[in-house]
């Protein structure tokens, strides 16, 4: 991959946006679809919490004291299942985006079909983003450097996933194809992180599509 390595960014991000533009249509109807999704669990948790919501206009400097309250009178198991169900609701959009991103790149297009994953493979997600996020915490509580070098060479794991890997097959064809390219992902990584925080619309287009080019040419060149 060295004669790709110069402008290996540069070209995903070009790639990127010049099928977000030509593709918006997709993208919309996708982040609709998942605000119709998402609606019910806000609106529960704004019913469960409506006596705290009513208090943060007046706590002031109180207001950190009076969150660690709010969670500590909280029960855990109620915390526990709002997770696992953000988690799962995230692995269903997560897995919509990495699929749109994908049939982009090999065809220049995709359908409202590629929204709908089967349940076999968000379930599939779910259980990988919960090991990623359990690995990345323990490396970033013992050591910075050992949590970031985890995030770069799990960083495909889902486009593996979405192809029909299993879940410990790719987190192998992650770290396979990521051997020896840190220094080349890690930009990219943190420019997907910076432009989706920015422009969390448009943004997250521009980041599964540089994504998806970066998998298939380092899954190319692998």
């Amino acid at each position: 991959m060295e004669q790709n390595n110069k402008f290996f960014v540069y070209d995903s991000y070009v790639f990127a946006f010049k099928n977000a533009l030509a593709n918006v249509r997709i993208f919309t109807l996708a982040y609709l679809t998942w605000i119709i999704a998402l609606l019910p669990l806000a609106i529960i948790g704004l019913i469960m919490n409506r006596a705290f919501l009513a208090l943060l206009p007046m706590a002031g400097a109180n207001l950190k004291q009076l969150i660690v309250t709010h969670l500590l009178q909280t029960s855990g198991m109620i915390i526990l299942t709002t997770v696992l169900i953000f988690l799962l609701l995230l692995s269903w959009i997560s897995v919509g985006f990495v699929r749109i991103g994908l049939r982009i790149h090999d065809t220049g297009e995709a359908n409202i079909s590629t929204l709908f994953p089967s349940p076999l493979l968000v379930l599939k997600v779910f259980i990988g983003m919960i090991m990623i996020l359990c690995i990345a915490f323990i490396g970033f509580i013992l050591f910075i450097v050992p949590g970031v070098y985890f995030c770069i060479r799990a960083w495909f794991y889902m486009y593996a996933l979405v192809e029909g890997e299993g879940i410990f097959e790719a987190f192998s064809t992650s770290f396979r194809i990521t051997r020896g390219k840190g220094w080349q992902i890690l930009p990219l990584l943190i420019m997907s992180s910076i432009i989706a925080a920015i422009t969390i619309f448009f943004g997250s287009f521009i980041c599964v599509l540089s994504n998806a080019y970066a998998y298939r040419l380092l899954k190319k060149d692998a």
